[in-house]
C-alpha cells in the first residue's frame, strides 16, 4: 500500500509494499530505514537516510542533515520509505511539504490525514510525538 500524500509525493514502507503500487512518475525513493531496490522504478534515484523511530526524535547531528535532504529533492516527485510506512517516511513526507512551501502545521495535518495505518492501532502515519514536536519546532517557509 502507497499513500499519496500530495501531488508527486507517495509514502510507503517495506512491510506494506507490494512491487504493483510503485506510481511510474517517481524520480526519487528516500528510504529511512531498510533498502528495498526493488522499490525504485526504472530509471528513478535512491537515497538513504536512515534513522531511528525514536519519541526523543532525530538525533540533532542528522536532523539538519534530513531537513537539507528533504527540501534539496521537494521539486521533484519522491516517494518515502521506511519500515511501517508511518513515522519515519512521514517526517520526511513532512519535511518534502514544507520544503514546497507547505505551512508546518499543514504539513504535519497533511501527513498525519493521509490514511489509516497499517501496522499499528494509531489513525495515521507520523504518530511519533518526538518527530511532531521538531517539526513544530521549525520555521514555516519564507
Amino acid at each position: 500500500m502507497i499513500r499519496k500524500i500530495d501531488e508527486g509525493l507517495y509514502q510507503t514502507g517495506t512491510l506494506i509494499w507490494e512491487e504493483s503500487d510503485v506510481p511510474p512518475d517517481v524520480d526519487v525513493v528516500l528510504f529511512c530505514a531498510k533498502v528495498e531496490p526493488a522499490m525504485v522504478p526504472e530509471g528513478g534515484t535512491t537515497l538513504v537516510f536512515q534513522f531511528e523511530d525514536s519519541e526523543r526524535g532525530v538525533p540533532p547531528d542528522k536532523w539538519e542533515a534530513l531537513v537539507h535532504l528533504c527540501a534539496s529533492i521537494a521539486d521533484q516527485k519522491v516517494m518515502t520509505v521506511c519500515q511501517a510506512g508511518e513515522n519515519r517516511s512521514g517526517l520526511a513526507s513532512a519535511l518534502v511539504l514544507i520544503g514546497r512551501g507547505v505551512a508546518v502545521w499543514d504539513a504535519v495535518k497533511k501527513v498525519q490525514s493521509s490514511g489509516k495505518t497499517i501496522i499499528t492501532e494509531f489513525p495515521g502515519p507520523l504518530w511519533n510525538r518526538g518527530f511532531v514536536d521538531q517539526l513544530l519546532l521549525m520555521k514555516d517557509a519564507p
